[in-house]
């Protein structure tokens, strides 16, 4: 029996052996959110290039809503490029995801192979980024407005409304790009979590929050917190950011989800929905469950052969119960044939176990009645 001493040095070396694997994880997640970025930033670049070119060919700030539809449409020709980066790159970082739950599974002692992530995760991901670069490239749309009408208002000539519009694209590059880099890189990482914990059929899953300043309270205080894979955790969200739950619980989330592994000797807190590792309790012995025949059952048995036997002997001894010749060439009547299929019934009977044992009883019987 393992003493408390030897529990805690698990649990130490446990965590030890976690925090090496966020570690590794944490290097190659913002790497992958810097090459994103980077991604996203060239197409941004391009945008810029495209808006300027349409700006100066239109000689002025724009004021109609034809001339205003013509600068817009320039920078969402661009959408389709930013949804190929991003498509690229979210379907990678969920595949990071799932490689990452099965190495920790492996490290369990778990033996399970590393696959491609399932093609109807890749489908749900190529959906998703199709909308969220139409989403990004609106967004810059109201910000290239926003900065061309306070140009206008300001009273600017083309050449100082370019150098504006400049510097909001560059503003756009180093705030809004990044933060959408990490928002997707880390919520279809952590999907990737997700449905492989589902599909290796893993019971729980556990939320690790970012461990400095810049994490949500609200995150902060569910760091730990396990969860049965399909029900949310106590914040609403079914694995760091997942999107079906409110933006400000999601966006720019750097929160993991990882699979937890019940230990043998301890189960979950009866009625909660969500629970820390201090929470578990002891398992009970399970207790073998024995089958015991009651005297008054074993009587009843007893009673039912007799009846039996009594019925079997009746029915031999009455004339119906005699074999009959049939004669030829002249049908079967109902009657005779309820008559050998009674036959039938009670020689199978007769030769069965039961039939052998409440012949035996009925001799006995006999014998002692002085029959």
């Amino acid at each position: 029996m393992e003493t408390k001493r030897d529990l805690a040095l698990k649990h130490y070396r446990r965590t030890i052996a976690h925090l090496e694997v966020l570690k590794e994880v944490d290097r190659r997640t913002r790497e992958a959110e810097l090459r994103l970025g980077r991604r996203m930033g060239s197409i941004m670049d391009k945008v810029k290039e495209d808006t300027l070119a349409e700006l100066h060919r239109q000689g002025k700030l724009p004021t109609s809503e034809i001339e205003k539809k013509q600068i817009e449409n320039k920078i969402m020709d661009n959408s389709e490029d930013l949804a190929k980066e991003m498509s690229e790159d979210t379907k990678q970082a969920a595949q990071l995801g799932r490689n990452r739950t099965v190495s920790h599974l492996q490290n369990k002692g778990l033996s399970i192979q590393h696959n491609p992530m399932p093609d109807r995760v890749m489908r749900m991901i190529s959906e998703h980024t199709f909308e969220a670069s139409s989403r990004t490239m609106s967004n810059v749309v109201g910000n290239v407005m926003d900065s061309l009408a306070s140009s206008y208002a300001d009273g600017l000539g083309i050449d100082d409304a370019a150098a504006r519009l400049g510097d909001t694209f560059q503003n756009m590059k180093q705030n809004e790009l990044t933060r959408i880099a990490r928002t997707e890189i880390n919520s279809f990482q952590n999907l990737g979590v997700y449905e492989t914990n589902k599909e290796l059929g893993v019971k729980y899953h556990q939320w690790i929050s970012a461990s400095d300043s810049r994490t949500r309270h609200s995150h902060k205080e569910i760091n730990g917190e396990i969860v049965e894979i399909g029900k949310p955790f106590s914040n609403g969200l079914l694995h760091p950011g997942d999107r079906s739950g409110p933006i400000e619980e999601w966006i720019n989330c750097r929160c993991r989800l990882v699979p937890y592994l019940m230990p043998e000797d301890m189960a979950a807190p009866v009625g909660k929905d969500y629970f820390y590792e201090k929470d578990l309790v002891k398992k009970k012995p399970e207790e073998k469950q024995t089958i015991t025949v009651k005297p008054e059952e074993e009587e009843k048995k007893e009673d039912k052969k007799e009846s039996l036997l009594n019925d079997m002997t009746n029915f031999l001894v009455s004339d119906e119960g005699k074999p009959t010749k049939p004669k030829p060439k002249q049908e079967k009547k109902p009657k005779k044939d309820n008559k050998r299929k009674m036959l039938t019934n009670v020689i199978d009977f007769l030769i069965s176990d039961d039939g052998r044992n409440a012949i035996n009883l009925f001799t006995k019987r006999r014998k002692k009645g002085g029959d």
